[in-house]
């Protein structure tokens, strides 16, 4: 199964450490006259009653209430959605009810409400019941309130999250990425995924001039394959799908783009030298495997698919007979921006950097829109036809069909 999005798990508590004033891109921006800020009061008022989509059996989306207090809790922010990204891979294994690896269901009970995920953390079951389970992970909003030691300037402001399909949602502070104003708020729903190709170039050291090849052409692996040519190599792609080999043929030479069933693929990476860097995100034994025979001699492998099967028998192959240095993959740390550090926010604002310079075509990947309200035709949809290519829910327009998006 691919991974799509190696969601942070969902924990129930919430952070402990709250910062204050949480991460930018770029300088404020100055809007054009009579375009004021939209500002909602700070005082508290009564709980307020809303609706979510919660997968409730395989293929069944039901939408169940839940409330927001009054006013956030000190060092949060509320946001009214926008846009939200489904994403094809984690949440479609949600909807149709299958087990995933290392218990990652059970990150997106409709309990859970802090996105944090701590890999030390052994008490996360890896055995979780199937349903019920929320949806989505990629959100843009509109700061509309603040908690308690939070800038009031945020109110108005947009902001991307790792959050919940929903009209409202609150989050720390720190987890609501401020946005320039002149964003598409529809491609700005699409700036975390790339963040996992971002995150596992730079684990492995990508340097410019390095031969880079990405096996699986889904959301994840486009992506990656998209952030590795805007950093200046050239992707060398593969696919079983001739539709996904297509729509990729739009964004990246076709020339690099192959049938991992052709004869001697290897012959496609430096004249049958291989890849420096190997990115694979197809999620299955086969694909792994042939990650490893494309990889030159000491090459680095990243993993970004979630591979719940035995892959013991494959390490005794090319792993070890070309001294394969291997990096199974998800994001750097979900957590306040630190100096030094970097953050798996901190690479939402890169990918921001990168779409805006005209370096990273995220909005060809979007395929087609839907009013939030349509998420079952929306992911009944992706279920039954499964589409190369985003989809996003519009908030603002909840009741709008599910359409083609034309450029």
């Amino acid at each position: 199964m691919p991974c799509c999005g190696c969601s942070p798990l969902a924990r129930t508590c919430r952070p402990r450490e709250l910062h204050c004033g949480s991460s930018t891109f770029g300088p404020p921006q100055k809007r054009p006259c009579g375009q004021e800020r939209r500002r909602r009061s700070t005082e508290p008022r009564q709980g307020v009653s809303n609706v979510r989509p919660v997968v409730t059996a395989s293929r069944t989306i039901t939408w169940q209430p839940f409330e927001l207090s009054g006013r956030p809790a000190p060092g949060m922010v509320r946001l009214t959605s926008v846009r939200s990204l489904i994403s094809p891979g984690t949440e479609l294994a949600l909807y149709e009810g299958r087990e995933m690896v290392d218990g990652l269901n059970a990150g997106f009970s409709p309990a859970a409400t802090s996105l944090v995920m701590d890999p030390l953390d052994d008490d996360i079951s890896t055995k979780a019941e199937l349903f019920p389970v929320a949806l989505g992970y990629n959100l843009v909003g509109r700061v509309t309130a603040v908690g308690d030691g939070v800038d009031p300037g945020r109110i108005g402001t947009l902001a991307f999250a790792v959050a919940r399909h929903q009209a409202e949602v609150e989050v720390a502070d720190w987890e609501a990425v401020t946005l320039p104003e002149s964003v598409d708020p529809a491609i700005a729903a699409l700036y975390y995924l790339p963040t996992l190709g971002l995150s596992a170039l730079r684990r492995v050291g990508y340097r410019s001039g390095e031969r880079v090849a990405v096996i699986g052409l889904g959301l994840v692996g486009l992506c990656a394959a998209l952030v590795a040519q805007s950093l200046g190599a050239e992707p060398v792609c593969f696919d079983t799908s001739e539709a996904r080999r297509d729509f990729t043929a739009q964004l990246i030479d076709k020339d690099l783009i192959h049938d991992p069933r052709t004869a001697r693929p290897l012959q496609f990476i430096g004249g049958g030298a291989g890849a420096d860097v190997v990115v694979e995100a197809a999620g299955t034994r086969e694909s792994l495997a042939f990650a490893a025979a494309l990889a030159g001699v000491r090459a680095r492998l990243v993993v970004l698919g979630l591979h719940s099967e035995d892959l013991g028998a494959l390490f005794a192959r090319n792993f070890y007979r070309k001294m394969l240095n291997v990096v199974f993959c998800g994001n750097d740390d979900y957590a306040p921006s630190k100096a030094g550090t970097l953050t798996s926010l901190d690479n939402v604002l890169e990918i921001a950097r990168l779409e805006r310079s005209g370096r990273l075509p995220l909005n060809a990947i979007i395929t087609a829109e839907a009013g939030a309200h349509r998420i079952e035709e929306a992911f009944a949809m992706i279920a039954n036809e499964r589409p190369t290519g985003a989809v996003v829910l519009d908030w603002e327009s909840p009741d709008q069909p599910l359409t083609a998006r034309m450029e």
